[in-house]
């Protein structure tokens, strides 16, 4: 699978393995690294699987722009 085919999460994962502390989002001056992003999103995924979703099916999440969108 080349670069432009992989899911987003896996860009997500690679870069925080490769810089783990480095500012993914910055805040109102608070900072959340790659390492918290990526675990965030799995703890997001798993509250949707919990919820009983599955890979293919579609959510709308209707928020503000803001780090928890």
């Amino acid at each position: 699978m080349g670069q432009g085919h992989k899911p987003l999460f896996e860009f997500l994962r690679e870069h925080a393995r490769e810089h783990p502390d480095k500012a993914a989002i910055v805040y109102y001056g608070n900072i959340i690294t790659y390492q918290q992003l990526d675990e965030y999103s799995d703890k997001f995924a798993q509250f949707l699987r919990d919820h009983g979703l599955r890979k293919g099916d579609k959510i709308a999440l209707f928020m503000q722009n803001c780090p928890q969108y």
